[in-house]
């Protein structure tokens, strides 16, 4: 019994340090360090590891304890934690989620391991520092390392309204074969022509794209459909954008720009606008339209919340009709909370 259920209770360490004080954060972590090592073959079982802070510390003797390590969570600041960590620690290493400030050194070469599949970012900076993110600024190839050459296939970025320009073209350009991207954030120093170029380098292998973006303040008629040129993303299956960069343009254009074989197409809320009359009618018309150019559709995924929220009451379409319009075509649609 004990050999079925160790792995299983072991799998997961959430390690939380809620305490801001560093003598009881070292104890917390010598603690764990003593557990594994008492215990042989205890960290062997473990394949996730999420730590919520951290400190400077030599963190390879806890490491070398976790050899098939597989995801790993870190908060700001954590960057020593993957530089300590030297082959062949972390060399099973599948999926890393960090928050990071941008001033400081993130060792870029651990997205090459050979291993890495996803990796989710969230780029941060303290209000009004926003000199900070001039350091992201196109971040360098690591040593020994070559463009197109990660085995990264799935990636996700959170970014502040001021991102700077250069970090897609470069970030983009180094997974050999990108399947999964999602960018969310303001355009800032972000453009949809660099947006648009940094993507085009995977159009042969890219499935899922999720966009659910802030409005930025690129000129009028900068629009981010038109510059991406989704058509030729032949591979393209699911797609989420934000209903305000959709709704601006008329059906026959929404429907040229998409992706020929998209199966499943999201459109979210991220501000609060008005949700009138002629919105409704204008996601209602979509459909037949839509499935008229592109037969391979099937899902329409809503935010419920916000189309409830913002819906002007005195032109109310209830919601049964949205859905009954598409379910004529052969689509289904499905509610999320997107917020």
């Amino acid at each position: 019994m004990r050999a079925i259920v160790t792995p299983a209770l072991y799998s997961s360490i959430k390690f939380i340090l809620k305490i801001d004080y560093e003598y009881h954060i070292r104890k917390r972590i010598q603690l764990l360090w003593r557990t594994l090592d008492s215990h042989q073959n205890l960290g062997g079982y473990v394949r996730t590891l999420c730590l919520t802070k951290v400190i400077k510390w030599d963190w390879s003797p806890l490491l070398s304890l976790l050899p098939n390590l597989q995801h790993l969570t870190i908060p700001s600041g954590a960057a020593a934690i993957l530089r300590s960590a030297k082959l062949p620690l972390l060399s099973s290493l599948y999926y890393i989620r960090t928050r990071n400030d941008p001033r400081t050194d993130f060792p870029w070469e651990v997205l090459f391991r050979p291993n890495m599949r996803r990796w989710t970012f969230c780029f941060s900076y303290d209000h009004g520092d926003y000199r900070a993110l001039n350091s992201l600024n196109s971040p360098p190839l690591p040593l020994n390392c070559v463009a197109r050459s990660s085995p990264l296939t799935h990636i996700a970025i959170t970014i502040g309204s001021c991102a700077t320009a250069g970090v897609l073209d470069e970030l983009l350009n180094w997974p050999a074969e990108l399947l999964s991207f999602s960018f969310k954030g303001g355009w800032g120093g972000v453009a949809p022509e660099e947006l648009s170029r940094a993507l085009a380098t995977h159009r042969a292998s890219l499935k899922h794209l999720r966009l659910p973006l802030f409005p930025g303040d690129y000129e009028a008629g900068n629009h981010l459909l038109g510059y991406l040129d989704l058509k030729r993303f032949e591979r393209l299956e699911s797609l989420e954008l934000q209903w305000t960069e959709v709704q601006r343009h008329p059906w026959i254009t929404v429907a040229e720009y998409l992706p020929p074989n998209l199966i499943d197409l999201a459109l979210t809320h991220t501000i609060k606008q008005t949700f009138n009359a002629e919105q409704q009618k204008w996601l209602i018309g979509l459909a037949s339209i839509l499935k008229t150019q592109i037969s391979s559709l099937q899902f329409l995924k809503l935010d419920k919340l916000r189309i409830q929220e913002m819906i002007d009451l005195k032109n109310y379409t209830p919601i049964n009709a949205i859905e009954h319009a598409w379910s004529e075509v052969g689509v289904i649609v499905t509610w999320v909370n997107a917020g």
